[in-house]
């Protein structure tokens, strides 16, 4: 995920549903992934992955073809807590 984040355009995988719908799903699986797989560490793994989304797009000044953008940023958290909301939601219906 963070290569494809750091990528020349070009290299970019593309499913055709637009930049910012992949983005949203890709951290979305990933935190739903890292909810289920670490589900007592409900604080940190978040912020780990939050944290790592702010970095790829910090990252992304120094391509010469990328641009970090704040909502882009804003998306890709979106879609982490999305997937740890679902995590959390079938760790908990899971338990009854």
């Amino acid at each position: 995920m963070g290569l494809a984040t750091l990528l020349p355009l070009g290299l970019r995988p593309e499913t055709g549903l637009g930049a910012p719908v992949e983005r949203a799903l890709a951290f979305m699986a990933l935190g739903l992934a890292f909810g289920l797989a670490y589900p007592r560490r409900r604080l940190a793994v978040p912020l780990l992955i939050f944290t790592a989304a702010l970095l790829f797009e910090w990252a992304q000044q120094w391509g010469i073809d990328r641009h970090g953008r704040p909502e882009d940023a804003l998306i890709k958290i979106g879609g982490a807590a999305a997937g740890f909301l679902a995590a959390y939601t079938l760790l908990r219906w899971r338990r009854r």
